[in-house]
């Protein structure tokens, strides 16, 4: 193994360079906004060259030709096959990955956890239901049609047109009322409730997603044939087998994507990935932390790091005994050796899940570290208390699909012995609906990839199906709303999250495992210029191709 590096991910961050740099002048408007060529996170504005390669190389270093081959599953499992079109995707946060790489997105996800421009060189909040997006200037999709104001218009309102019960877009987008032009390179997004802040980052993932005007109303299959404005054009998809794509000319930023093509290799998840990286079918790829042992010592380079939004932890049923009283699920909280899950389960590599963010984001609260730090007998006390001397039962139901969660059922159940708590930890084939629809058990074990405002949303507002037994706590639901309203990463976000942590942990609404790492490992013989970004929409870290490059 040529190199470990473990890098906490830190949110990505909407508060943007101009509504800061106007902060520091005076300006009041209350306007906040990814600037042009410039990057910004929480600590303010850095001047960058918009999206231009800043890896440590040169044209004797990069094969311009070179093509980098990805695992990936492309069976289609989950939505039936890998869609091209946005406006076809069946499943939330599917096909993202392969979708951008043909469209691109009005603002992009950086690895640092920042925005930056991409398609829209700025965005600005306006005020809590409005949103204005200035366009980058001559960018063409790769039919040659403008990448305008009104092709805008026109893709997010294809987008917005899908019928609900099909619409696999994340929810906010339900909240945009109108799209409106305001000169040809501006549109402004007025939304029917104040959640701009919740919708702003739409504008870096397959909600706003831009498809060819000009493609689309000819009638084309935009779902074989996909026409966008983004780096590389789809030239080959063959089911379960790869997809291809080779760089486009005639994008913007043409000259700064090394890369003279990738290949999506149909590679399932599971040992059958480390086979293929080691057999040099593919060239990179991500692993699961249970693998992780088997690279070590290899010649393959891995990437591990915290990512905020990827944890184990237990949802449960609140609304009945005993998991009704705070202080039997603030017990089972203090009951878990976080340390000894990160040893056995993470390989070391985990971070203790304290609260909804991890260490290193703008949104970790400091004093609720180590509020539920392993204390048996402050657990056996609080059993006593609620009327448990004796000992208390529990059904966990572990969520098929992933060994970690079986393994986290089982250590915990271990745990919680200890404390008097016996577990009947039960199996299903139709998990979501027993467990959130019909409610049979007290609790799951989930490794969960949930981000933003999501962890909240998610799990604790009355109408998501991830509120088991429909919990409601209208403080909270006025938490969630001022959240909503407010630029993320903003002083008001920041507030109105630790807020929110405070109540969610007081509460024990939840038991909270560890933070998950993300393993990615590949071929640095081949590869340079490697890096990951948690971009906006997807399910875990995406590689950045636009930076990557094949070693001459």
């Amino acid at each position: 193994m040529r190199r470990t590096r473990a890098r906490r991910l830190g949110l990505v961050s909407l508060v943007v360079a101009l509504g800061l740099l106007g902060a520091a002048c005076g300006d009041d408007d209350g306007g906040d906004d990814v600037g042009s060529d410039t990057t910004a996170a929480a600590g303010g504005p850095t001047t960058s060259g918009a999206t231009t390669s800043t890896a440590v190389s040169t044209a004797e270093d990069v094969d311009p030709a070179g093509v980098v081959r990805w695992a990936a599953d492309l069976s289609g499992a989950a939505t039936g096959r890998v869609h091209f079109d946005p406006a076809a995707s069946t499943v939330a946060s599917a096909d993202t990955e392969e979708q951008w790489l043909v469209y691109d997105s009005l603002l992009r996800a950086t690895p640092d956890g920042r925005w930056e421009p991409g398609l829209a060189t700025s965005a600005e909040i306006l005020d809590p239901q409005t949103i204005e997006v200035e366009l980058r200037p001559d960018v063409v999709f790769s039919d040659g049609t403008a990448f305008d104001a009104e092709a805008v218009k026109f893709g997010i309102e294809r987008n917005l047109a899908v019928p609900v019960p099909r619409r696999q877009f994340r929810a906010e987008l339900g909240d945009l009322d109108s799209v409106e032009i305001v000169d040809p390179m501006t549109v402004r997004l007025h939304l029917n409730k104040p959640t701009a802040g919740a919708f702003y980052p739409l504008l870096g993932g397959q909600e706003t997603f831009i498809v060819s005007p000009t493609a689309a109303r000819s009638g084309a299959n935009l779902d074989d044939a996909p026409v966008g404005a983004g780096p590389f054009l789809m030239r080959e998809f063959l089911p379960e087998r790869h997809i291809v794509y080779e760089r486009d000319p005639d994008y913007w930023d043409a000259d700064n994507v090394r890369l003279g093509g990738i290949e999506f290799v149909h590679v399932t998840a599971g040992p059958q990935r480390l086979n293929a990286l080691r057999g040099g079918e593919v060239d990179i790829s991500v692993l699961t932390i249970t693998e992780l042992p088997s690279v070590q010592g290899s010649e393959l380079e891995v990437d591990t790091r915290t990512v905020e939004n990827q944890f184990l932890w237990l949802p449960v049923c609140k609304s009945r005994p005993p998991l009704d009283d705070v202080r039997v699920r603030q017990a089972l909280n203090f009951a878990i050796n976080r340390d000894a899950i990160n040893d056995a389960l993470l390989h070391g590599e985990g971070e203790p899940m304290w609260m909804l963010w991890a260490q290193g984001t703008p949104y970790y609260v400091d004093e609720l570290e180590g509020q539920y730090a392993y204390d048996p007998d402050r657990a056996r006390q609080l059993l006593a208390e609620a009327g448990h001397a004796d000992g208390l039962s529990v059904t966990v139901l572990a969520f098929p699909g992933s060994p970690l969660q079986q393994q986290a059922a089982e250590v915990l159940q271990a745990q919680w012995a200890d404390v008097g708590v016996t577990v009947e930890i039960v199996q299903s084939a139709n998990a979501v609906q027993e467990f959130y629809v019909e409610t049979r058990y007290d609790m799951a074990v989930l490794s969960s990839q949930r981000g933003g405002i999501l962890k909240l949303s998610g799990p604790f507002r009355p109408g998501s199906i991830g509120n088991v037994c429909q919990y409601d706590n209208p403080e909270l639901n006025t938490i969630i709303d001022r959240i909503a309203a407010v630029p993320d990463g903003s002083p008001e976000a920041v507030e109105a999250w630790a807020d929110a942590q405070r109540l969610v942990v007081d509460e024990a609404l939840s038991i909270w495992g560890n933070f998950i790492p993300a393993v990615h490992a590949w071929d640095p013989e081949k590869l340079g210029g490697v890096d990951f970004v948690l971009q906006s929409g997807a399910v875990g870290l995406t590689p950045v191709f636009t930076e990557m490059y094949v070693k001459a």
